[in-house]
């Protein structure tokens, strides 16, 4: 979401709005284009999605080897840099 949110702020001004007032990412979204940083939250569903979907992807794939090792590859470099993510510091009230 954040590469879409990229994309449309160059390209289309009122996506991009769309996607940052988007009740279920858009926060997350703001914080991102404000502060270049995730809540902890975020980044534990994130890792979920990503660890369910892949699985999906490689069970379905079970006759190609090369295909499903190159999944995990991939799935395995979206988890690396998803967690270099620097968190949003706690706000002490």
């Amino acid at each position: 979401m954040i590469l879409a949110a990229g994309c449309f702020a160059k390209s289309s001004p009122r996506f991009h709005q769309a996607l940052l007032n988007n009740r279920f990412i858009g926060a997350d979204l703001r914080r991102w284009e404000s502060e270049r940083t995730m809540l902890r939250v975020t980044k534990i569903r994130a890792t979920w999605v990503i660890v369910v979907m892949f699985s999906l992807s490689i069970a379905i794939l079970y006759d190609s080897h090369w295909l499903q090792l190159m999944l995990i590859g991939v799935a395995a470099i979206l988890l690396f840099f998803l967690w270099r993510v620097p968190e949003q510091k706690p706000k002490l009230n």
